[in-house]
């Protein structure tokens, strides 16, 4: 990708020098921390993993179907939760069908409707 780089070895205060976006995810609590201080003093947008209080912003779970987006989020405190489950994902289904449906586009264009409640 242009205008991104992978760094991998210990976190060196100034790693962040020039960078827009950063992910910190060690096992080492102390690095975490310094890596989110460094970036929110030079302005870098950081998340750290599993660490919500830390992150300047997050990343849901995305469900795209057809023309509709659905992102689902936590704010951190259970990510497992935000998966989407088959029941969700069936009524995200029959929501965009019916949607479809209503603009026009006829029972089933570009998906089939899931079967069961």
């Amino acid at each position: 990708m242009d205008g991104s780089a992978w760094s991998r070895g210990p976190y060196v205060e100034g790693d962040l020098a020039g960078a827009d976006l950063a992910f910190v995810a060690t096992a080492a609590r102390e690095v975490n921390l310094a890596v989110t201080r460094e970036a929110r003093a030079r302005g870098v947008w950081i998340n750290a993993a599993d660490d919500p209080a830390h992150c300047t912003f997050i990343l849901p779970a995305v469900v795209r179907r057809g023309d509709l987006t659905v992102a689902v989020a936590t704010g951190g405190t259970s990510p497992a939760l935000s998966a989407p489950s088959a029941r969700a994902r069936g009524l995200l289904h029959r929501g965009v069908h019916d949607a479809r449906r209503a603009r026009g586009r006829g029972p089933g264009a570009s998906c089939a409707r899931p079967v069961g409640p």
